[in-house]
């Protein structure tokens, strides 16, 4: 597999809100070719500054684009993005890659690889840990699943967004690390925090890795 970069490739963005914006403004910043959607037009038109163009549809940003990436609110709007008449799995080339930011169920995105794949693309779930501080320093951490030589081709885009990026196992993994977290910053993690810094990684991978990968292969990248 190729590996993703400035020169080759062209990059889609779908979904310009608090995350998605300083994610695709760095992505141009690093000489990335991009086109982004949002819904709300004048979010899009914000990054034509930093050298982007605007879709008027995910149609038109599909099928002008190899590489759609996605940071969206819900699982709903996901799947409404992927699958309507209109939406990237109708209009991306065959053997366009796919990456989704977005929090949503691990089902969702094992139902959003299942569905790319039956198009000739190939979908990984890369969700974000961070704030919009985090994302415009390009200090976020990700959490990937999907296929592992994939995720490595995509690793130009992940540097320049993250400081950390982890590969989980198959689809659904990233999700599914992503959930984890939430649940242990909303019940609060205070004796997760007592734990040393390699104890407490070992743990959130585990639990990841045993709730959605039968036979969880991982790898850690930028340590």
């Amino acid at each position: 597999m190729k590996a993703i970069t400035q020169e080759n490739d062209r990059l889609g963005f779908v979904g310009i809100g608090y995350m998605g914006r300083p994610i695709a403004r760095r992505l141009l910043e690093s000489g990335f070719k991009l086109m982004a959607y949002d819904r709300e037009h004048s979010k899009a038109e914000e990054l034509i500054q930093y050298g982007g163009t605007v879709a008027q549809s995910i149609a038109e940003l599909s099928s002008s684009c190899n590489v759609v990436l996605s940071c969206l609110p819900s699982d709903e709007a996901v799947l409404d993005a992927y699958k309507a008449p209109d939406g990237v799995f109708a209009h991306a080339h065959r053997g366009s890659v796919v990456i989704d930011m977005s929090t949503v169920h691990p089902v969702t995105s094992q139902q959003l690889s299942r569905l790319g794949s039956q198009r000739g693309l190939e979908v990984l779930d890369v969700t974000i840990s961070g704030s919009t501080p985090t994302a415009e320093n390009g200090l976020l951490t990700l959490f990937g699943g999907g296929n592992k030589e994939r995720f490595d081709t995509a690793e130009s885009i992940f540097r320049v967004i993250a400081k950390k990026y982890f590969y989980l196992g198959p689809n659904g993994c990233g999700a599914t690390m992503k959930l984890v977290v939430n649940t242990l910053l909303g019940i609060g993690c205070k004796r997760l925090l007592r734990l040393s810094h390699w104890v407490r990684r070992l743990v959130l991978i585990g639990i990841a890795c045993w709730t959605c990968c039968p036979r969880p292969q991982w790898s850690l990248q930028r340590m």
